[in-house]
């Protein structure tokens, strides 16, 4: 077999302990809370009758026994196909790491040893508390406007004056959503040096798409640590946010673009 081939030497830098071909990465996908739609559901409490007007829309894709009555439980441990993307599409961790790599769902709590873990976690801010908790800690999250629609929020200035940017355009046409890129750095329970890459963006998975493919593009990561250098900052700091810009289709990413970034001064705890 030959040998793994290295990435460009600026997303080893960039990627700093996730590039270690030692690491032991962890891949954790959002999921959301959604109704699971079927009959024969054993009586217990969790279980709901589902609405006579959604019966036709099962029995289109389904075998439906007309004697058959249907029943809805709550579930939140099944992701989205489009939230797998951005792992999968993770060029510079299949370059940079031979190393085994673990996957979970986003957990339901901020367990310390998640936060401890080394590797790339996409999240869905306002429908997870680790999430939610998560990105309190940063200066930039993903929020809710007044109208109800996913935007880039700046948390430093006053309540309702803290949106940057919200996502435009409409189906069938384009449209401009916004990834979220957050890394962070910091140390284990046993001193060794983690990084996570926290991805989320504003309510479509090419947003997230795009965010980790800023982050494995060699050119993107260059025109960072130039415009970081021009701060008078030298190389990656440990921690820092970037607001990626792409343009989709539904849900394709068409293009991505550099919109801003922030330095993470001093990140707090949310293990604590």
């Amino acid at each position: 077999m030959g040998q793994r081939s290295r990435p460009p030497a600026i997303l080893e830098e960039a990627g700093g302990p996730m590039a270690d071909p030692g690491a032991d990465m962890l891949i954790s996908i959002a999921t959301n809370l959604h109704l699971l739609i079927r009959p024969h559901v054993p009586p217990r409490a969790s279980r709901m009758p589902v609405p006579r007007e959604l019966y036709p829309l099962y029995g289109t894709t389904r075998p439906l026994d007309p004697a058959d009555a249907l029943y809805m439980e709550p579930r939140s441990s099944r992701f989205r196909s489009g939230n797998s993307l951005p792992p999968r599409r993770w060029p510079a961790r299949a370059r940079c790491s031979a190393a085994p790599t673990r996957s979970c769902p986003n957990p339901k709590r901020t367990s310390p040893h998640f936060w401890a873990a080394t590797g790339l976690f996409c999240l869905a801010p306002g429908q997870q508390k680790a999430a939610t908790v998560l990105l309190r800690t940063v200066p930039l999250t993903i929020g809710f406007t007044p109208n109800d629609e996913f935007a880039v929020i700046d948390q430093r200035k006053p309540a309702g004056q803290g949106v940057l940017y919200s996502p435009y355009g409409a189906d069938p046409g384009p449209s401009t959503q916004y990834g979220l890129l957050t890394v962070l750095t910091g140390t284990d329970r046993f001193g060794k040096p983690r990084r996570t890459l926290q991805v989320t963006g504003t309510g479509t998975s090419a947003a997230l798409q795009s965010a980790v493919e800023f982050f494995c593009s060699a050119s993107s990561m260059r025109d960072l640590r130039q415009r970081l250098g021009a701060q008078g900052i030298h190389g990656f700091p440990p921690n820092y946010q970037v607001v990626v810009r792409c343009i989709t289709s539904g849900v394709r990413r068409i293009s991505y673009q550099y919109e801003m970034h922030v330095i993470v001064d001093k990140p707090l705890d949310p293990g604590r």
